[in-house]
């Protein structure tokens, strides 16, 4: 919803607890209202992709990280990201994204980037510790579940919502390692979906969008129950392939070793506020919340039966 004194071409939008003001649009996100001040204002720039822009400068002095094909940098307060053939970003502060978008460039795939890559680096500008997780709320705190990519943390976000259990975040999970106790702010309601998640549910995969074009990941929007308040983290789960097993609570090193290993983009954060600070966030969350690590075998037979065994062990049954 366009706030009465805002320009008409920026919107603002709730994600991640934070009010962002955006002059692109995401379809994906919930529209905010209210008298409440924006905490990240994005913005669009007409030029600044030729050699001779400051921007160029700028991304050519801090150049160090690269990415695949992608260039990263960061100095100070400041971070710049410059994808070829899609854009170059730049992050101040935790509180302004400015985009250059390429030519062309499709919006889906831009999207991608901004509420992945871009918005790890403004959380861990902010203070936030991103953790490549998925959770919900159970008994009135969240739960994690941290895994590499396509272990199925996704997959047990989706079915314990549909259980009743209100659905907080997929694949970035941003703590607060300042409260106390330790706290996560909910994302915004969509999911990603594989092929054969979407085959074995039954569900139409034409009608829901792709996350990126270069994927070939469907996005859900969730419905309620959701939230928008934070709520206190009480477990983390470390997803693994294997025969079902459940260990834990793991020693706090080897806690420590996963809250550094599920990093969201880690190698980006490192490089924002430097590794000692992400040391001290990560080892925060290893101190302050028990890691326990669910074997589970890979495919979708056993879900009912894991979704179960999840809700009895964080219910303490």
């Amino acid at each position: 919803m366009r706030r009465a004194d805002a320009a008409p071409d920026v919107t603002t939008y709730g994600l991640f607890g934070l009010r962002l003001e955006s002059a692109l649009e995401f379809p994906e996100l919930p529209a905010r209202s209210g008298e409440r001040a924006r905490d990240v204002h994005l913005s669009i720039r007409a030029h600044g992709l030729d050699a001779d822009d400051p921007w160029s400068e700028a991304i050519a002095r801090l150049r160090g990280e690269r990415v695949g094909d992608d260039w990263f940098g960061a100095d100070g307060d400041v971070a710049w990201f410059d994808w070829p053939n899609v854009a170059r970003v730049r992050i101040d502060g935790g509180h302004s994204i400015e985009i250059a978008p390429c030519a062309g460039v499709d919006p889906a795939g831009l999207r991608a980037a901004l509420l992945g890559p871009v918005f790890s680096v403004l959380l861990t500008q902010r203070g936030l510790y991103p953790l490549h997780a998925s959770g919900v709320e159970l008994n009135g705190a969240a739960i994690a579940f941290a895994a590499v990519s396509g272990t199925g943390k996704s997959t047990l976000a989706l079915a314990l919502h549909e259980r009743g259990h209100a659905f907080l975040s997929d694949d970035v999970m941003a703590i607060d390692v300042e409260a106390d106790p330790l706290r996560t702010v909910p994302a915004y309601p969509q999911i990603k979906m594989t092929a054969e998640l979407i085959a074995h549910r039954g569900d139409d995969g034409n009608a829901m969008p792709l996350v990126n074009p270069e994927e070939d990941k469907r996005a859900r929007a969730v419905a309620g129950p959701l939230r928008t308040e934070p709520l206190p983290l009480a477990r983390v789960y470390l997803i693994e392939d294997g025969e079902p097993e459940l260990i834990g609570p793991l020693p706090t090193k080897e806690a420590l070793l996963a809250a550094i290993g599920h990093g969201h983009r880690a190698k980006l954060q490192h490089r924002t506020v430097g590794s000692d600070e992400v040391m001290r966030r990560a080892r925060v969350i290893a101190d302050g919340v028990p890691f326990f690590r669910l074997r589970r075998p890979r495919g979708l037979e056993r879900l009912e039966e894991l979704v179960e065994r999840i809700e009895a062990h964080a219910q303490g049954r």
